[in-house]
């Protein structure tokens, strides 16, 4: 695997890259590039928002995963009503994104179905202004894996009821396989061409694939327009990756290397997640667990906070004071 190198000599391969992943990358016309990152963190606790540590960072944006059904069901409307309430008053804006649940059935709703759902979201949440038609589309776990045509479906639907809203057009991750399920995606669309994408880049990431060989590359020599990274990160536990918080810190720093490098064309990016589930101990009783919480279960950072802080202080983003005393700093709210 690409993350057994040296962290040193893939950051140096993946910038020297760089100039080899121009050729493979179609760019936006003069006055296209965004103009300034953002950077959040895509987290589903509304008491995140009101946590110290989170306030530091001072960022501006984050994302929400609700099943399509959120508008039909009283409990999960109080539950996006009290996360909507807290992003608003932190100045947070919220992007949410449609999907299956874990647990939940697999079916892939019709497209009546879904104009009903979204509309009736709409309605329920008309402050809500940026949408995910649905999240992750081209993984296994999801509906829209072997329909790529009905997640464009989905799209139009989003696209004509919603004016003025930002929707992503597709949201993918970058598996080997997600260029064909694009492409697929792309031949079912009716109307102009999206130019507004969503990317989970956790391969590239996690494992330091190289710039020019990047599955982040890729889409952007794919599909034309902007790229939010939409989920990402260092991933701290998952099923084939043992514990390890410091391999996760070196993921967030190379992920910010890859967005660097792509600037012209990366306008955002929401790191996930906030909080952990499990630590050192907890992960040898639960093997399968995912965690890529910036901080441990119990609330301590761990050393991708330190990594996303440090990269938000190198950009020039964010809050962070680095002369303050870190149990009683600030929380600059005007800084941006």
């Amino acid at each position: 695997m690409d993350g057994r190198r040296g962290a040193s000599h893939v950051l140096s391969v993946a910038l020297g890259a760089a100039c080899l992943c121009s050729a493979l990358i179609t760019t936006t016309p003069a006055g296209a590039r965004p103009s300034s990152l953002l950077v959040g963190v895509a987290d589903q606790g509304p008491a995140t928002f009101n946590n110290r540590l989170y306030r530091r960072l001072g960022l501006r944006i984050s994302r929400l995963m609700v099943p399509l059904n959120t508008a039909f069901d009283p409990d999960r409307r109080e539950w996006v009503s009290r996360w909507l309430a807290a992003a608003k008053a932190d100045g947070v804006e919220p992007l949410v994104a449609f999907s299956r649940f874990y647990g939940t059935p697999t079916a892939l709703p019709s497209v009546a179905a879904y104009r009903r759902a979204f509309i009736a979201f709409r309605q329920a949440f008309p402050e809500v202004t940026e949408f995910i038609p649905w999240n992750e589309e081209n993984h296994q776990a999801q509906p829209t894996f072997r329909r790529p045509g009905r997640a464009a479906a989905y799209y139009e639907v989003m696209r004509n009821n919603c004016p003025g809203c930002q929707i992503l057009a597709a949201d993918v991750l970058d598996t080997h396989g997600a260029e064909k399920w694009l492409t697929k995606f792309l031949h079912a669309l009716h109307g102009p061409p999206p130019r507004l994408w969503g990317l989970h880049n956790y391969i590239d990431a996690n494992r330091h694939r190289p710039l020019a060989h990047s599955g982040t590359a890729a889409m952007l020599a794919k599909v034309h327009g902007t790229i939010w990274l939409t989920e990402t990160g260092g991933l701290v536990k998952t099923a084939v990756h043992p514990y390890n918080e410091k391999r996760a810190a070196r993921a967030i720093r190379y992920l910010f290397t890859i967005t660097s490098a792509l600037r012209s064309r990366i306008a955002r990016v929401y790191v996930y997640n906030w909080r952990g589930v499990v630590n050192a101990a907890m992960a040898r009783a639960q093997p399968l667990s995912w965690d890529s919480g910036l901080t441990e279960p119990n609330g301590k950072p761990r050393p991708g906070y330190f990594a996303l802080r440090y990269e938000l202080t190198r950009l020039h983003l964010g809050c962070w004071s680095p002369g303050a005393v870190f149990s009683t700093a600030p929380w600059l709210a005007n800084c941006l």
